[in-house]
């Protein structure tokens, strides 16, 4: 975790949120200003501003395009931090809104934060913005599997832990190790967990069963 995590200076972040996840514009879309400590996550102090989502919604970071069209950037997942928002906003509106949006690998802020990316430079992408984005995941999955570890490999592996794994709906063990760096018990712990079995042994191989 990062020392900025620990901060408790007050940061504000402007944001325009729309919490109707249909577009009906009710509520209407509005601008408020999220005040709280530099470390508070930023899905609590929306939470505390704006409301929590609808409920089997989520906080999404998204971008305007033409008309009333967004792009979608990532999910907002509490490992972001007030500070963090604010970095990514870089002096401007954070957009957010409660629809979510499928295919492929589940985006998350929290690679755009610690990437060191403004919401602006994403959306309008480049080789430099994907090297970037693609690093800091990589860092997050080696983070998400850790924290899961630290508590205990009984507990329930956490929502961005499980995204990370279904990104692949087969793992070879070298490229899940390399991953998430377990190690040789806690890595089939983990699979197993989410629902994946070994299907082969040269190479070793694990296949979400799930469904």
């Amino acid at each position: 975790m990062r020392n900025e995590d620990r901060d408790d200076s007050q940061v504000s972040v402007d944001v325009w949120y729309a919490g109707d996840p249909f577009g009906d514009a009710n509520p209407p879309p509005r601008t408020v200003t999220v005040v709280g400590q530099a470390g508070e996550s930023f899905v609590d102090a929306l939470a505390r501003t704006v409301g929590s989502p609808p409920e089997h919604y989520r906080y999404s970071l998204v971008y305007p395009q033409r008309g009333e069209t967004r792009a979608w950037l990532g999910e907002v997942t509490p490992q972001v931090t007030l500070l963090g928002a604010s970095a990514a906003a870089g002096g401007e509106v954070l957009y957010i809104d409660v629809l979510g949006r499928g295919g492929g690998p589940t985006p998350l802020m929290w690679d755009i934060v610690e990437a060191g990316l403004k919401a602006s430079s994403v959306f309008r992408g480049g080789t430099a913005v994907v090297s970037a984005l693609d690093a800091a995941r990589e860092r997050n999955k080696r983070a998400a599997a850790k924290d899961w570890l630290d508590v205990g490999v009984q507990s329930e592996p956490s929502m961005q832990l499980r995204q990370f794994v279904y990104e692949e709906r087969e793992w070879t063990r070298k490229a899940f190790d390399r991953t998430f760096d377990l190690g040789k018990m806690a890595g089939p712990e983990l699979l197993r967990r989410l629902h994946y079995r070994k299907t082969s042994t040269a190479p070793e191989t694990w296949t979400d069963e799930s469904e």
